[in-house]
């Protein structure tokens, strides 16, 4: 009931501000000048204060039960039937909610591509389990999950390898050293106690699972460096393709250039051609001439 006062209160504000506010006033007054209009509106602005003044008085007499007062009166309990405030929407999106809707689903196709190109640790056979109890459970971002791994890789290094290689064999040694003292006859009766075979069966469990250990980490290490290449190769796509786009406008100039010059030498060799044949006729209207003036002098001699 507290929390139906509450939001009583509340109401009760917005209406009241809704009243004081000017940019609300040409809705409650009465509009226009003609005498229906005028009318109509100042019924609808009656009714509306009538409505509004019922409404405060079931507000206060809910005040007034809830804080052990008297009653409300006859007059004003039994004014009318409730009121009953009904709210529509048309269910469109504004700018910024279709904005933020288009930005989810960009960020879910671009995940969806990385996931297909580095793959994905949920559901596979090489799950780091570690991984979702490090980040308490939550969905990291990509950003920690690969300072994680590079973590992890580190500790993967040539010396801690040694070091891990160097405690296995110790341990394997150690074993053989327990199986052989195990099926020896001379401590058969040191092991009849129950918590003795115990302890020495959970050593053995636990010497065993480092053979699926050991299998495994070749795999998680070429994963690793495999998604390590992935992601410093993604750091370097921006300046690649700032340099192919430079690359392509310096390609695009020098095909104008050369396109200009082609044309420059087609316009070039066209003149030259006409002063070559002009050149030719030239020399042929000359030697046409030498050769009739020799057959013209026998003739006036």
């Amino acid at each position: 009931f507290s929390e139906v006062m509450h939001g009583l209160n509340t109401l009760q504000l917005n209406l009241s501000a809704i009243e004081k506010n000017a940019a609300f006033q040409p809705f409650l007054r009465s509009g226009g000048d003609g005498g229906a209009a005028s009318s109509n509106a100042d019924a609808a602005l009656s009714l509306q204060k009538d409505l509004t003044a019922k409404f405060f008085q079931q507000i206060e007499a809910l005040k007034r039960q809830q804080q052990g007062r008297t009653a409300v009166t006859a007059a004003s309990s039994g004014s009318g039937a409730p009121i009953v405030y009904e709210i529509y929407s048309n269910g469109e999106l504004n700018a910024v909610d279709r904005d933020a809707k288009t930005r989810v689903a960009t960020l879910e196709t671009r995940l969806a591509t990385l996931e297909r190109a580095i793959g994905s640790f949920q559901g596979h056979e090489l799950r780091l389990d570690g991984l979702g109890a490090a980040t308490g459970g939550s969905c990291a971002d990509l950003t920690s999950v690969v300072a994680q791994l590079e973590q992890r890789v580190a500790l993967l290094s040539e010396k801690n390898l040694d070091a891990v290689k160097t405690r296995t064999t110790a341990l394997v040694h150690e074993f053989t050293l327990l199986s052989k003292l195990k099926q020896s006859p001379g401590v058969h009766g040191a092991l009849n106690s129950q918590a003795d075979r115990d302890q020495i069966q959970k050593i053995y469990d636990q010497l065993n699972s480092l053979d699926t250990v050991a299998a495994s980490v070749p795999a998680l290490v070429d994963r690793l460096v495999t998604l390590k290449t992935v992601h410093d190769d993604a750091l370097n796509v921006t300046a690649r393709v700032g340099k192919m786009e430079q690359t392509q406008a310096s390609l695009a100039e020098l095909l104008d250039s050369d396109a200009a010059l082609l044309a420059n030498m087609e316009a070039s060799l066209a003149e030259n051609v006409q002063v070559f044949q002009s050149n030719i006729q030239q020399l042929d209207d000359r030697m046409a001439k030498l050769l009739v003036q020799p057959k013209a002098s026998p003739g006036g001699r």
